[in-house]
């Protein structure tokens, strides 16, 4: 109940998750890799985020090219409209989505999520490289997927040597921003 009009106030949708962590006995801050990682451990990964984008756009360029379907250019045009400079507050917006939310989200589930769950069952090697091929399949498809599941590798060591998603989610973020 909210407090000044005693009106019923929705729960979270992150409450049932919540829940049963804490029912299980799981630390979500530890089993998610939520502890801070140290200012120094961001700045490293920003910088090594910058020569990801470069190497894999290098990477990339060599690869022969693959033609869009028309079902991914008809998924890329909202994105095409959203950052159209006639528009600058929704291109912003798009832009802020994309280099922040986005690498938020993904880099918790990939990250986050898949690598603490599998990496007690698999070893770190294993759960560091299933969820970046994962990654590099569901964002670009089979002919680059594997320079994409490259960065996808950096980011989930990143992850595993400081301890902390938050870096990978930073390298992730400044990927998308630049």
């Amino acid at each position: 109940y909210d407090g000044r009009n005693r009106e019923p106030v929705a729960l979270p949708a992150k409450l049932p998750l919540l829940l049963m962590l804490r029912v299980g006995g799981i630390d979500a801050r530890r089993s998610l890799g939520l502890r801070p990682p140290g200012w120094g451990n961001v700045a490293i990964a920003m910088l090594t985020a910058v020569a990801l984008l470069i190497l894999s756009h290098a990477a990339i360029e060599a690869l022969p090219p693959a033609p869009l379907s028309e079902t991914l250019e008809k998924a890329l045009e909202p994105i095409k409209e959203a950052v159209n400079p006639a528009r600058p507050v929704v291109a912003v917006a798009a832009c802020l989505l994309m280099a922040g939310l986005a690498p938020l989200c993904e880099e918790l589930a990939f990250r986050g999520f898949l690598l603490s769950a599998f990496r007690p069952v698999v070893g770190t090697a294993v759960a560091v490289a299933g969820p970046a091929l994962l990654f590099g399949l569901l964002h670009h498809g089979l002919s680059r997927s594997c320079v994409l599941a490259g960065v996808g590798i950096a980011f989930g060591v990143m992850a595993v040597r400081t301890g902390s998603v938050w870096t990978a989610v930073a390298a992730h973020a400044t990927n998308n921003g630049v």
